[in-house]
């Protein structure tokens, strides 16, 4: 179930903080605190109070705390790059005619040279403890949106199971007219075809003998022909497979995957295109690569129970769409989707006969060479990526499929030779094998 609370108020004198709290239904609880830097301490009080009322859940909350007074703010400047920044424009005055002069207004616009940092070293027993119980006061919020939201859910569900006793209950008192009316017309239909075959009446009728334990009708079954079960299933339709692909940020997932779409060993794949609320990066196209959209719209999707799995990754939410997975499946279409980890687990909780493949860089130098040559990324964000990537790594074993990627060329082939084994299993040949076996006979 979905959940919302916010609360508001003093820390003591000095601070204020508003808690806002956020959740969607899971199996465990799941809880992310963002908070700026010089508030991380608060972080451990937040975390205890929401779980005196929270058991279940991913939970998201924000924390914003801010001063009431301007004594507790210093304003710092790089005086080094002040220096720098003037001896360079005097320079260039010299080289260049330039007109007006340098004021102040014009370096406060520059990045980096003047920041605004808060002198707190800790806050006080008062000031945590008030954020405790506004913490308790946002959970309290979660919690009762959660059960007016589940008294709702019972109601409906109560009214659907109060129909189906309902109509349960209209059928069984008309059981036997309906038995009735089903032994006449196939009474009728069978004279038709036979005529001149004495017809049963109490076998028509569903008569169990006496002398008969498995009951009426497997006469008939015993008499089947031993293939007919695999006729039956051989003419259903084949549903497409599933296959997902992850590996650590930069282990080349994603290189693969296009050139196996590019040229795949038979009807070709369709590509899962996964949500995301991180921005666009330049030369990718909404459609394409992701389809972007904002918190507000991933939320609501996710509170309509939109999505295969979706998961925070590097301070971004990405998910999987069931609209653009399962209708191509049951369609007998293969699907093939480029995932974290945790997003690869959460499908196979929820669709085991998924194929999973993880891709493994040959060597951590080799991973930081290609995170650095993409320059998509800062420092801070290449060395969580590579942080990750080890514990990413350790649930290799847990994959059906891993392919080390030392080169390019063969590790393209050993995906596609996944596919085109899974393309060749009896269930996936059914319809051949069926058409084959027809000219035998």
């Amino acid at each position: 179930m979905t959940g919302f609370g916010r609360a508001h108020g003093p820390l003591g004198r000095d601070w204020t903080a508003e808690i806002v709290v956020r959740s969607v239904n899971h199996r465990f609880l799941d809880l992310t605190v963002k908070a700026r830097e010089t508030e991380a301490s608060l972080e451990p009080v937040v975390r205890r109070a929401l779980a005196k009322h929270v058991s279940r859940g991913k939970v998201e909350v924000a924390l914003r705390v801010r001063r009431l007074s301007a004594a507790g703010h210093a304003v710092m400047v790089d005086e080094a790059l002040l220096e720098a920044l003037l001896a360079r424009f005097a320079a260039l005055s010299e080289k260049y005619p330039l007109a007006g002069r340098l004021e102040a207004r014009d370096l406060l616009a520059i990045p980096q040279l003047v920041s605004v940092e808060s002198a707190v070293d800790a806050f006080t027993e008062e000031e945590t403890a008030a954020l405790e119980g506004l913490a308790e006061e946002a959970a309290r919020g979660l919690v009762a949106m959660r059960e007016t939201e589940g008294a709702l859910i019972r109601a409906d569900l109560q009214e659907r199971v109060d129909i189906l006793k309902s109509k349960t209950g209209e059928l069984t008192a008309r059981r036997e007219e309906i038995a009735r009316r089903v032994a006449e017309t196939l009474r009728e239909r069978m004279m038709a075809l036979f005529p001149e075959v004495p017809l049963d009446s109490g076998r028509v009728e569903g008569a169990r003998p006496p002398d008969h334990p498995r009951g009426a009708g497997h006469e008939v079954r015993d008499r089947e022909d031993p293939r007919t079960g695999s006729q039956r299933r051989m003419s259903e339709p084949v549903r497409g497979d599933l296959f997902i692909v992850s590996s650590p940020s930069g282990g080349g997932k994603t290189t693969l995957i296009r050139r196996l779409l590019e040229s795949p060993p038979g009807p070709r794949l369709h590509f899962s295109v996964s949500h995301t609320t991180r921005p666009m990066r330049q030369g990718e196209q909404n459609g394409r690569e992701y389809h972007f959209v904002s918190v507000a719209e991933f939320q609501r999707m996710a509170q309509h129970d939109e999505f295969l799995e979706h998961n925070e990754v590097h301070d971004n939410i990405y998910g999987t769409s069931k609209a653009e997975v399962l209708p191509r499946l049951a369609a007998g279409e293969d699907v093939i989707l480029d995932i974290d980890v945790q997003g690869a687990r959460d499908i196979r909780a929820g669709y085991p006969d998924a194929v999973t493949v993880f891709i493994v860089p040959s060597s951590l130098g080799e991973l930081e060479k290609r995170l650095r040559s993409r320059r998509l990324d800062s420092e801070e964000s290449i060395r969580k990526r590579l942080i990750n990537a080890a514990r990413e790594i350790d649930e290799a074993s847990s994959f059906q499929y891993v392919i080390v990627n030392d080169d390019l060329q063969r590790a393209t082939l050993e995906l596609e030779s996944i596919v085109r084994a899974r393309r060749l299993t009896a269930a996936r040949q059914a319809g051949r094998i069926e058409r084959i076996r027809r000219e035998f006979k």
